[in-house]
């Protein structure tokens, strides 16, 4: 008896909780169907099912509206149709457009492209020629140096042959100092490099020896 009593309290407290997922999460609901080989119930075994009656004037009027609204709908579906051949037109006619434009903007590219490259190929020939007569004013220049170096390494040369050269104009008097001029071939040189001059240096006889 106690333990129904406490069955049934529980049973109360569950049924004043609300059911949440938390509370029953292990209830599903299922629909109950009898098993194919159970036979048809007694009360509905000769059942047949009257149709439903029909009212005439209900009927026409239903009639009607259902093919009102066929042709507003077909209507509709039509003019839907429409709009959006004609969006896919004007879709196709600014792509043409667009086409086109492109084609333009490739043609003027191309004739821009073929200025520039005339101007700079002009551009670049006058730069080429400035160069080149640059150039060849350095090499002149440079040529104009070395010629002058060259003519004053020449004159200076030549005034310092002309300074030990032997003409008919100085020959005796060039003859007169070769004559004047000692060469003494007896000397010698000391540890420091002195060179110790010996003129008048006595001839030097061996001596003999008696056997």
């Amino acid at each position: 008896m106690a333990v129904l009593k406490l069955a049934q309290s529980q049973i109360l407290k569950l049924m004043t909780i609300k059911p949440t997922a938390s509370v029953l999460p292990c209830l599903n609901s299922v629909r109950f169907r009898k098993p194919r080989w159970v036979p048809k119930a007694a009360s509905k075994e000769f059942y047949v099912r009257e149709p439903t009656p029909i009212d005439p004037v209900e009927y026409e009027e239903l009639k009607w509206r259902y093919q009102e609204y066929r042709n507003t709908v077909e209507a509709i579906r039509m003019h839907l149709a429409a709009e959006i051949d004609k969006k896919e037109a004007v879709e196709m006619s600014k792509q043409v457009d667009t086409e086109a434009g492109w084609d333009k903007m490739v043609e003027l590219t191309e004739e821009w492209n073929k200025e520039t490259a005339v101007k700079r190929e002009k551009r670049q020939a006058e730069e080429d020629l400035i160069e080149l007569e640059t150039q060849k004013q350095i090499e002149k220049e440079k040529e104009e140096e070395m010629m002058k170096m060259l003519t004053k390494a020449e004159q200076r040369l030549q005034f310092e042959k002309k300074q030990t050269f032997i003409t008919m104009e100085n020959l005796d008097e060039e003859i007169e100092k070769i004559l004047d001029v000692r060469m003494d071939y007896e000397y010698s040189i000391d540890r420091s490099g002195n060179v110790l001059k010996g003129n008048q240096t006595a001839k030097f006889r061996p001596r003999r020896y008696d056997k």
